[in-house]
């Protein structure tokens, strides 16, 4: 793939239609007026401009198989190119951590409408490369300034902000509330990196080393991709570091042995390993040739794709996991376009109508693992397991958190049932305070 030196930054271009003025101000909501009056015709903006905007660029003009792979390549570019696309902007560790997050947002909703608008075909490359990497960077960043403007319409819907329409221009202005704490979301942001950090850390960075430069000797690029032995990487003695690192990262509170639907904890942290561990060999693969030949080389961001039942069992030789296992995986983790919320981040395996599964390891190799499984729970064949999972997990963390408020000298109430007049709570604990007579509910 073509890496572009000229690619606009990913950032909303400001356009002149008039349906999308879409403004926002800080001037205080009216209390309790937070459903405008103008409902039906923001509905009708909402509906019939802002989520058809996309129709007129032309890689929905592509047949879907083809706008998937130049969407999931440039994306991965994104990530690949240090800084991101412009090299006048130096953001800080934490801006640059946000600026990716938005991009898989951004390429979320561009897979959506792939999956629904582009005609179902194959992904035949044309002779105009070049051009469909810049429609698919142009649709990115079409769909930075549509996430934002529909976070903007989810939280009006839900009632959290107030919003005014302005019938004579067709400018909506969305406002925001005196109450908002910049500085809650900034610390937010601040521990999911945090987070990821901690994930860096534990990673076998040796053991993944030694890995790598196995797969390199025994793998070839040719005319047909990069070709070797799907079963290499669980063969080596390695392989068990990287599976110990996914039990240190995945729900490590739980026992392998807990059933998620059609597949269980062990099983779903040994295909975890095994994914993650071909998506960073080639992820280095293509890190090692840019430090050798620059950036502008032929090899590009590679992205896996194959019919269904080819990649179901690529999928089984590599995990070394039974087929019965490796179809509800990939079913559990595949993105389903039909969903709003639907994240590459969660569902990073992508299925086009005519069958073919399309998957992006750099994309893959940039996720939290322990995020990406929790968030496709709850919309898989292990949403049954979710409940109980989730109550196993809270415990957990309340026996921790009992065990250093009794340690900081507090006496601890545990899930107590409150009584006052007819109404009944259960905190999660009731704390004292003896030496200052205070007593705290939390919850």
């Amino acid at each position: 793939m073509r890496r572009l030196s000229r690619v606009p930054r990913l950032k909303p271009q400001r356009r002149r239609d008039e349906a999308l003025k879409v403004e926002r101000t800080t001037r205080p909501a009216v209390a309790g007026l937070f459903l405008c009056q103008h409902i039906q015709q923001i509905r009708e903006i909402e509906r019939d401009v802002l989520d058809r905007y996309h129709l007129k660029f032309p890689l929905l003009r592509l047949s879907e198989d083809l706008a998937i792979v130049r969407l999931l390549k440039n994306a991965s570019a994104v990530f690949r190119q240090k800084p991101p696309i412009d090299s006048t902007w130096h953001p800080s560790r934490l801006g640059l951590h946000h600026f990716y997050a938005n991009t898989t947002r951004a390429l979320s909703h561009c897979l959506r409408w792939v999956g629904s608008d582009c005609v179902p075909g194959p992904a035949i490359q044309s002779i105009n490369s070049e051009n469909e990497d810049d429609e698919a960077f142009s649709l990115l960043a079409w769909s930075f300034k549509y996430h934002k403007i529909a976070t903007y319409h989810v939280a009006w819907s839900n009632s959290l902000i107030n919003a005014t329409i302005d019938e004579a221009i067709r400018a909506i202005t969305f406002e925001t509330m005196v109450a908002f704490d910049a500085q809650v979301l900034h610390q937010q942001m601040a521990d999911d990196l945090s987070r990821w950090d901690e994930e860096v850390k534990i990673f076998p960075s040796d053991d993944f080393v030694k890995i790598f430069n196995v797969w390199q000797k025994h793998t070839q690029w040719t005319e047909r991709g990069l070709e070797f032995e799907p079963a290499l990487i669980r063969s080596q003695a390695f392989f068990e570091a990287m599976i110990e690192w996914s039990r240190n990262s995945i729900f490590p509170e739980l026992p392998g042995e807990i059933e998620l639907g059609q597949y269980n904890l062990s099983e779903l942290r040994t295909f975890h390993a095994a994914v993650h561990s071909i998506c960073e060999c080639i992820v280095t693969l293509e890190n090692e040739v840019d430090k050798q030949v620059g950036p502008d080389n032929r090899m590009g961001s590679w992205v896996l794709q194959a019919p269904r039942n080819i990649f179901l069992n690529w999928l089984r030789e590599l995990s070394g996991l039974h087929p019965s296992k490796v179809g509800p995986l990939l079913g559990d983790l595949t993105f389903n376009p039909k969903r709003f919320h639907a994240a590459i981040t969660a569902t990073p395996f992508v299925s086009s109508r005519s069958g073919t599964i399309f998957l992006a390891p750099r994309l893959f190799y940039s996720v939290n693992p322990h995020q990406m499984f929790a968030t496709a729970m709850t919309s898989g064949t292990g949403r049954k397991s979710y409940d109980k999972i989730s109550q196993m997990l809270e415990q957990f963390h309340l026996d921790r958190i009992e065990v250093a408020l009794r340690a900081a000298g507090l006496s601890v109430w545990r899930e107590p049932c409150l009584r006052l007049g007819s109404s009944v709570s259960t905190p999660d604990f009731v704390l004292m305070d003896a030496s200052s007579n205070q007593v705290l509910i939390v919850d």
